[in-house]
């Protein structure tokens, strides 16, 4: 699966299960295109993910999407786990 294939997945999870499905795919992206990754170390990759938690809402504004990120869905948790592996916290 590319990168923009996994955004695409990540857009359309729905449940659980779903997201289950989503997570084997993002481990496999590790392994297979650990280098297209800014944040591949633990330390990085969870200020990133710090530093797109606290400001996810403003990218959803600028997507213009409402979303309440205070109740985050499947499909946000994945979104953000998407976003940790770039984001520069």
């Amino acid at each position: 699966m590319t990168g923009d294939e996994l955004v695409e997945f990540a857009e359309s999870i729905k449940s659980r299960d779903d997201f289950l499905k989503f997570m084997r795919f993002y481990v496999e992206d590790f392994q297979v295109n650990k280098d297209e990754w800014e944040n591949t170390d633990l330390a990085s990759y969870l200020f990133g993910l710090n530093g797109f938690v606290g400001s996810m809402d403003g990218y959803y504004k600028n997507k213009g999407e409402q979303v309440d990120v205070d109740h985050p869905s499947w499909k946000m948790l994945a979104e953000v786990l998407l976003a940790a592996c770039v984001f520069e916290g």
